[in-house]
């Protein structure tokens, strides 16, 4: 049976999420893919993970009404901006829909808190631990972040998403929301084992 870890935006929820690609060090967004509104059908539909290929699912519901099936019938309605994780197991199948983006890790096992960041036009600080690596998505509207170690900023459009790896000495990151309704959501992990 496939297990299934969710965070909600009130912190209600936390469970261990996500795995890394085995040997790699570098900055990556790996597998991450974006489904909006207007996409049609499921993610995942009729596929299956078996064995050694088994991925887990990391998914965020970026509108209302967005559900999560197991392959045995199960369901779950997301709510906003509510993170999701599907441990796949084998044989098991997991169908997102509703508008979501999905992640898939295929290593290590890591920790990992999500924040939910209504931003507006304001500015919102982090600090990054040394050693986390982190992951910024804009989750509605358009916001700009600066890390503490970069000259220069990047702006992310809606469900844009930048990666940060492995905040040596540890990192700021300003979060500047461009739009009236902007919101981050902003993923920590923190390995559970040594790379």
């Amino acid at each position: 049976m496939a297990e299934i870890w969710t965070i909600s935006a009130e912190g209600e929820e936390t469970g261990q999420l996500a795995r890394w690609p085995e040997g790699e060090r570098e900055p990556l967004l790996w597998g991450l893919e974006f489904v909006d509104g207007s996409a049609a059908g499921d993610l995942d539909e009729g596929e299956q993970y078996s064995g050694a290929e088994a991925l887990d699912r990391l998914g965020v519901a970026l509108e209302a009404d967005s559900r999560l099936r197991a392959g045995d019938g199960r369901t779950r309605t997301l709510r906003p901006y509510e993170v999701v994780l599907a441990r796949a197991a084998q044989n098991e199948r997991w169908t997102f829909r509703g508008p979501a983006f999905r992640a898939c890790y295929d290593a290590e096992r890591f920790s990992a808190r999500a924040d939910v960041l209504t931003l507006g036009h304001r500015q919102w600080r982090e600090t990054f631990e040394r050693g986390v690596d982190a992951l910024i998505v804009a989750a509605r509207g358009s916001l700009s972040v600066r890390v503490s170690d970069e000259e220069e900023g990047e702006t992310l459009g809606p469900h844009d998403a930048l990666w940060i790896h492995d905040a040596a000495g540890g990192c700021e990151a300003d979060l500047v929301g461009a739009d009236p309704d902007a919101i981050a959501l902003v993923f920590v992990f923190e390995a559970l084992t040594s790379r």
